[in-house]
């Protein structure tokens, strides 16, 4: 589940990899040099176009004109073996791929920042460690993270980017290790001393960056890597304001705290503000005009969020929060405190609660309003479907989110990509499109950055990359100076509880018929005071 319980869940045995990487499975390496590697059994072509041959359709034909970053392409080949001329991309299988860029050959400056050798970048991933994670099985189920798979899966999609992607002489390594602190308890102020000792850890591995899949890490660990001067991509949904105050070490691929209350106040003002509240249960509530009310998980960054929400919701058209509550990521209070902030909701006329939560307290919440026959709208952050079946279904029927959408996994780019590697094979657990993208981003930066890496560097590439083509699987990238978290383009989902999703199970967050909108652009985001077409 996400950061300590914070997050999009939202977002590894490699046995066929092993014969590419010739070393264990839990440390990725990567051959240099020679022709275009054979990944899956077959070398990359190169069509007349210079692009390589797109494995099940990935990207679309033709080279797009790319915006955004000032990353120049080179004349040459890549290590991909398209043939690199301007607008090209250097891998032909990502709609979110950075401009190709010609082989490297010379000397890449040797050890050019901490965790960066002349063959080596190392990436560390802390392994879960928490007193109260049967607790977290218990309630989430089968959607509970596990560090191994999630790491075969890291390693398998490692493999690929380290053959496809320029890292100057380089190969990625992940090096895994076990975790002292309690990331539950560092949710809750406690333990920081572990979560420091545990980033020295990782320093002591040799990290460049930490990789760990947010439910083994925490505001105070990210903070801890901040301090040890390790780049990661750990606890989500600050504002961006955090990010620029941890330049250049933090970055995450999907949105910051303050795109989602951009997300948010865009749909109210323009799509509900003085509208009856009809996607609420309650037939009464549907017949009122929306009262709105805002809960929040008691993080520092997270309540610098959701206080972003109220304010932008205010000065944006004027929106007043009739209720706000907040709730300390203490599981054994989750009960007690969902029945209070339902009952404070109710109390207060709300019609449509906007839940800034972590994925576990949308199970209680909604439960608790069922009991109290209280039946609103809901806004939730987009939980991985696994998760959100564990809600109450009779209250997601009246939810929405934002997007993308889950796909089948058979148009989903990362599990395209997957079977670059390791044809016929599923990913080893439901989270591998986190997994993908993690690194994906991590290795366009590193391409972007050029063979003087070093944090400083690094944060140029990223800030340079180019633009995503549009269509892509998690709506449109954009980079420049400050894009910490790249998103740009957002949409709107419901909760479809008679939809099977790609676990087999009823439930699945489904794409509105409203399409994907520009989160700085609230006058794109449909006809103004007309409902939103969801249900």
């Amino acid at each position: 589940m996400a950061p300590p319980l914070a997050l999009v869940l939202a977002v590894i045995f490699i046995a066929s990899l092993v014969a590419i990487t010739g070393n264990d499975p839990d440390v990725v390496t990567s051959t240099q040099g020679g022709n275009a590697p054979e990944i899956g059994g077959a070398t990359p072509a190169t069509g007349t176009d210079g692009r390589g041959a797109d494995p099940g359709g990935v990207a679309p034909t033709g080279q797009e004109a790319i915006a955004g970053g000032t990353q120049v392409t080179a004349p040459g080949v890549a290590r991909s073996g398209v043939v690199c001329k301007p607008g090209v991309r250097q891998v032909p299988w990502s709609r979110y791929s950075p401009l190709c860029t010609a082989r490297f050959t010379g000397d890449n400056g040797r050890a050019t920042a901490p965790g960066v050798t002349k063959d080596t970048i190392t990436l560390s991933y802390r392994r879960a460690n928490t007193a109260q994670q049967q607790a977290i099985a218990a309630i989430a189920g089968d959607a509970t993270p596990s560090d191994d798979p999630y790491i075969r899966d890291l390693n398998t999609f490692a493999a690929l980017f380290n053959s496809q992607f320029e890292t100057y002489g380089r190969r990625v390594v992940i090096k895994p290790y076990q975790g002292q602190g309690d990331f539950l308890q560092e949710d809750l102020g406690q333990g920081q001393e572990r979560a420091q000792a545990d980033a020295v850890r990782a320093r002591e591995l040799g990290a460049f960056a930490d990789i760990t899949f947010p439910s083994a890490t925490s505001l105070f660990y990210s903070q801890a890597l901040h301090d040890e001067k390790i780049i990661s991509w750990g606890f989500p949904f600050g504002p961006q304001s955090w990010y620029e105050g941890n330049s250049p070490y933090q970055y995450n691929w999907f949105l910051d705290g303050t795109k989602w209350s951009k997300w948010a106040a865009n749909v109210v003002c323009r799509r509900m503000k003085g509208l009856t509240a009809n996607f609420a249960g309650d037939p009464a509530l549907r017949s009122k005009k929306r009262v709105f009310g805002l809960i929040s998980v008691e993080f520092p960054t997270w309540l610098q969020s959701a206080d972003q929400i109220q304010s932008r919701l205010s000065s944006q058209c004027g929106v007043k929060i009739a209720r706000r509550a907040s709730y300390p990521e203490d599981i054994g209070a989750f009960q007690q405190n969902a029945s209070n902030m339902a009952a404070q909701m109710r109390d207060a006329g709300v019609t449509t609660v906007i839940c800034f939560c972590d994925p576990l307290m949308p199970i209680f919440i909604t439960k608790a309003a069922t009991e109290q026959e209280f039946r609103p709208e809901w806004f939730f952050q987009n939980q991985f479907d696994p998760i959100t079946q564990n809600n109450d279904q009779s209250q997601m029927r009246h939810a929405i989110s934002t997007g993308p959408a889950v796909l089948p996994e058979v148009q989903s780019e990362a599990y395209k990509v997957h079977q670059i590697v390791r044809p016929g094979a599923k990913p080893a657990q439901i989270y591998y499109q986190a997994s993908y993208l993690a690194l994906l981003h991590v290795f366009s930066a590193i391409q972007a950055a050029g063979p003087d890496l070093n944090p400083r560097t690094f944060q140029s590439g990223m800030f340079s990359l180019p633009d995503s083509i549009p269509g892509g699987d998690w709506g449109d990238w954009r980079f420049g100076p400050g894009s910490f978290t790249p998103t740009a383009t957002v949409g709107i989902v419901y909760w479809n509880a008679d939809k099977r999703s790609i676990n087999g199970k009823f439930g699945t967050w489904t794409a509105c018929r409203e399409g994907s909108y520009p989160l700085d652009d609230p006058s794109a985001w449909g006809p103004a005071n007309t409902q939103v077409r969801c249900f």
